[in-house]
Parts: structure tokens; sequence; C-alpha cells
């Protein structure tokens, strides 16, 4: 505990004097235990060190009798390097354990939507020479424009499908994030709510990413849709901001999505709200293909996002407290390559 057998000898362990329990009720436990038995084996509690950081200690204890005196002999076991390292393993167990199973809702997502979008193609098509067969008067032309009207949007989702399994279509080419973002200013300004404010922190002469500008403007689209649904009826802020980072292989292992990510300079952009925030439940279950928190919501857009990240060799961090708000961070390997100014396509489907 940090604490000489000259400071400890003669005083007790209690607050007021060395107080080293961090919890009152374990050593509730350990008297009871000992007046009810005699002893106690393997009781694991927290101390609290000289300097203040915290000791898990695995404690045994027994009444014994020195000089016809009842005394306790007590043994406590320092483990918790062992506790910490249990813990580390556990959780990047759980990080793989969500990999693998983003991983094969990827590949049954990409099979289902590689044949339906093949089922669809049949459909459009058919649906487009029945429409230009059919004289301008004819009852049915309303009809066929519903069902084409209806094939586009399952094509639509098809689509984001084969984007979350990273079987998308993408176009490479080095970009300038900072300017990507510039160009979509106003397409995000009518997008958002009224009550959500648009804050922007982007970086000048960022290092390019290869990638495909199509992509990309839809997930800042999909993140910044999700940051004024959060936001809702109330007065909000949503900031976005860029960046280029230097990252270890520690900040690297509590990303989402990739688990060995090599070490290296990596371009961000980030999405930071002001709305409601998110459960513990709500993040772990927040990539998964049509799991929504909206009402009216598919399930697609967060899915939409993670493959897209996926397929540029990138990854995600997020940040969420519950009524405080959330942050997204994307991650994508830099390039030195120069950017290209690539051609704005104004229709992104969130």
């Amino acid at each position: 505990m940090g604490w000489t057998s000259e400071e400890a000898v003669g005083h007790r362990t209690t607050p007021g004097d060395l107080d080293i329990w961090r919890n009152s009720e374990d050593r509730k436990k350990l008297i009871a235990d000992i007046t009810a038995h005699g002893e106690v084996t393997d009781l694991k509690a927290e101390f609290k060190h000289k300097d203040g950081h915290i000791v898990i200690g695995l404690m045994s204890a027994r009444v014994i009798e020195i000089d016809d005196t009842p005394c306790i002999l007590s043994v406590t076991r320092d483990i918790t390097e062992q506790i910490h390292a249990m813990e580390k393993k556990k959780a990047f167990e759980k990080q793989m354990l969500q990999v693998q199973k983003l991983e094969s809702l990827g590949v049954l997502a990409g099979g289902i939507a590689h044949d339906f979008n093949n089922i669809l193609t049949a459909v459009i098509g058919h649906c487009e020479l029945a429409q230009q067969r059919l004289s301008t008067e004819s009852p049915a032309l309303e009809n066929l424009r519903q069902i084409n009207m209806a094939a586009g949007r399952a094509a639509d989702l098809a689509n984001q499908m084969l984007a979350y399994s990273g079987k998308g279509k993408f176009v490479i080419e080095p970009l300038d994030i900072s300017g990507i973002i510039s160009e979509m200013m106003h397409i995000l300004s009518v997008s958002v709510s009224k009550k959500a404010i648009l804050r922007y922190d982007l970086a000048r002469d960022l290092p390019s990413v290869e990638a495909d500008a199509t992509q990309l403007r839809q997930i800042v689209m999909n993140l910044v849709i999700n940051g004024s649904d959060a936001i809702g009826d109330e007065n909000g802020v949503i900031a976005i901001s860029t960046g280029v980072m230097e990252c270890d292989r520690s900040y690297l292992q509590n990303v989402q999505l990739e688990a060995d990510l090599s070490p290296g300079r990596y371009v961000f952009f980030e999405v930071a709200d002001t709305g409601c925030g998110m459960t513990q439940e709500t993040m772990l279950r927040i990539f998964e293909p049509f799991f929504s928190t909206k009402f009216t919501g598919r399930g697609l857009g967060m899915a939409a996002v993670l493959g897209i990240v996926r397929g540029h060799g990138g990854a995600i961090k997020i940040y969420s407290e519950v009524d405080k708000g959330s942050t997204f961070k994307v991650l994508l390997p830099s390039s030195t390559l120069v950017p290209v100014k690539p051609a704005i396509t104004p229709d992104i489907s969130p």
C-alpha cells in the first residue's frame, strides 16, 4: 500500500486513519466472515495505495492466538496486473467476435444483394420496355411508373447492402478530404434540421487519401444526418473536422472494424453532435444491417458506412455518452499522391 512499517504500526485501516479500503463493504465482509468462521479465503478486494492509485488484492485471513491474545493473521497478494491482463484479453476477444459477426453478416448481405440486383435489373428493364410500347394515353403507364420507382428504391437498398459487404463499386483516386467536405457544405446545410447548427474545422494541406469520392460523401452525409436525428427537436451543434495524426498500435487497438491496422499516419474526419448519445448496447449493434433506433429507419445507413470504410482499409473510432452526444472519427491511411479534384455528384442518398 506504500506505507512504511513505522507509518502503519499502531494505526487503523479505516477512514480518518490509513484508510486503505476502497469499499467499506469489503472490510465489513472480512470481519463478518472471520467472526462467523474464524477464517477467510481468497477475498478479492480493492485497496487505496498511499499515492492514490487502486490496487487489487486477493486476501486470506484467520484468527490465531499470540500469548493468549486473539489476533488476525492476513496475507494479501497483489493481483492488479493479472486482473488488468484478463480484462484486456476479454475486451480483445469481444472485439474479435464482433468483427467475425460483422464479417459473416457482410458475406450474407453481399450474396443476397448481388442476386437481388440481378432480379431488379430484369424488373426495371422489362418495365421500361413496357412503358415504351404503351401509348401515352394508357392508364397502365402510371402503374408501370410506380413499379419502376419501387424497383429503383429496392436497387438503392441492395447497393447499400453491397457497400456494407465491401463489394460496392469503387473508383479510387487520391483525394483531399477537406476539399470533399467543403464542396458538400450546401447540401449538408439543407439536409439537417433547423435546430442543428453546422460548424466546420477543416485542416488545410492535408495528405491525400486514396478513396472513392462518392463513397466518402455518403459516409459524411450519413454521419451528419444521424447527428441531426440525434439532436431532434432540441437546439444542438454538429461539428465536422478533419486532420492528420500518427496512430500507434495501442490507439488502433480500440477502433471499430479492423483489429490489425498497421501503425502510421492516418487522415481523419470527425463528426460530433450534441444529441441524445448512445447506450453501450446500441454502440455494440450500430453497424448491424437492419438495426435502427429510428421509427422509420431501415438500418442500412451505418452498415453502409462500415462497409465503405472497410473497403478503403480504414477504421472508425466512436465516443458516445447518453444525453451528451456522440463522436464518430473515420481514419483512412494517408497517401503521398497529389490529390485530384473529383467531379461533384449532387445526388447523395443517406
